[in-house]
């Protein structure tokens, strides 16, 4: 029994220290910002590449491990690049902004006493919450648009991010405009040269209100995996900006100028 024990024991040390790292890497990469410059970073898109690579070496690890222990399914990677996303985001603010601020994931707000809402990342000053960034890896099963081109109400990501920027912005008293869906791909179901716009325009034509496009950051064309057919890192090739739909830079940015305005 105690050598069981002993086992766990040795297990959780592992994993506090794996946990451990991810400060290890948020106090690293304010290291090489402040080496970098903000500037370079900008118009570099680093952030961006970062993020992106940071999820691919994750599904990568997932591979191994699922070919080594039999595990048929993956570890769901959704809290991983919340974590991620809220990673870069921090280290950026507390280089570049010249604000105190707090970040939360997954923080409970009450509402109405009962309820709750639960955004993935939350930023705030002196307790009041200026943005609310939604994080997800892909738009799953709900794919907005069926095979026949028409609008699905069942299961909507965007339906759902809509009605969520409405919620929260009562809630909190916040401008609608500081709300954002950050996806890591739509490849899943915009693999047909489908752009969002377009995906967007056809809700409006049925009758739904859909958030702007300027509100989603979609960042890798191809999903960051080593399983997924020309993802630019499973053939040993460096991420470029062409590999990207949309950059999180002038998103960080805005968040950035906003907070040090106080606004």
């Amino acid at each position: 029994m105690k050598k069981i024990l002993d086992i766990e024991e040795k297990l959780y040390g592992e994993n506090k220290e794996f946990l451990g790292s991810v400060i290890k890497t948020k106090d690293e990469l304010k290291k090489v910002f402040r080496e970098l410059g903000e500037n370079n970073i900008l118009k570099n898109h680093l952030l961006s590449k970062g993020i992106v690579t940071r999820i691919y070496y994750f599904n990568l690890a997932q591979k191994w491990f699922n070919e080594k222990f039999g595990r048929c399914k993956k570890i769901d990677a959704a809290n991983f690049f919340e974590d991620t996303v809220a990673l870069y985001l921090r280290a950026y603010l507390e280089v570049f902004s010249n604000i105190d601020f707090e970040m939360w994931v997954q923080k409970r707000y009450e509402k109405n006493g009962r309820k709750y809402v639960q955004p993935d990342i939350s930023v705030e000053i002196n307790k009041q919450v200026k943005f609310i960034l939604q994080a997800k890896t892909q738009l799953g099963w709900g794919r907005p648009i069926d095979k026949a081109g028409n609008v699905r109400k069942e299961e909507n990501a965007l339906l759902t991010h809509a009605n969520e920027i409405k919620t929260h912005s009562r809630l909190f008293r916040l401008s609608r405009n500081n709300f954002y869906l950050v996806i890591a791909t739509c490849s899943n179901w915009m693999g047909k040269n489908i752009k969002m716009e377009d995906v967007l325009n056809k809700h409006r034509k049925a009758g739904y209100v859909v958030p702007k496009r300027k509100q989603f950051i979609i960042l890798s064309k191809k999903f960051p995996s080593p399983n997924e057919g020309g993802f630019p890192m499973t053939k040993n090739k460096q991420l470029t900006d062409g590999d990207f739909q949309d950059f999180i830079e002038p998103l960080f940015q805005k968040i950035k100028l906003t907070l040090d305005k106080g606004k």
